[in-house]
């Protein structure tokens, strides 16, 4: 089985870097990876990513909901063919620039369900330009 470098980062009891080979997890890893890229912030990937950003100001209304879950159902259908999505359920809607949103999904391969909390964190000046963000 195939392994990848663990996320978020991190330092294996032996010093080296901590990998991780269960499908769910990198599953996980990518789900957050694709939700959490703006696009055009990759320089050589500047399709990679999604719009979610621009939903963490908006009101908490169920047009919000609605493009926020299209947002993150056609990201994560572009750039993680290996999962299906089943449900995406913002959480309590934005507040002061942050988005938590649960995505269940199911691994197509094995048919393994499972879920993921992806947050997003946006600091922008008045003037609506971006100035900090992390996944």
């Amino acid at each position: 089985m195939p392994s990848e470098i663990a996320w978020p980062f991190a330092i294996d009891k032996n010093g080296a870097i901590a990998r991780v080979s269960d499908d769910v997890s990198i599953a996980r890893k990518y789900i957050v990876s694709a939700v959490g890229t703006h696009l055009t912030e990759r320089v050589m990937r500047p399709l990679y990513g999604s719009e979610t950003m621009y939903y963490v100001f908006d009101p908490s209304d169920d047009s919000m909901t609605g493009l926020l879950e299209a947002e993150i159902r056609r990201a994560v259908a572009e750039l993680v063919p290996e999962v299906s999505l089943t449900e995406v359920t913002p959480l309590g809607g934005s507040v002061d620039g942050v988005l938590l949103t649960q995505i269940a999904f199911v691994l197509n391969r094995t048919g393994e369900q499972a879920d993921v909390v992806a947050t997003v964190h946006t600091a922008v000046r008045t003037d609506g330009v971006v100035v900090e963000e992390t996944v």
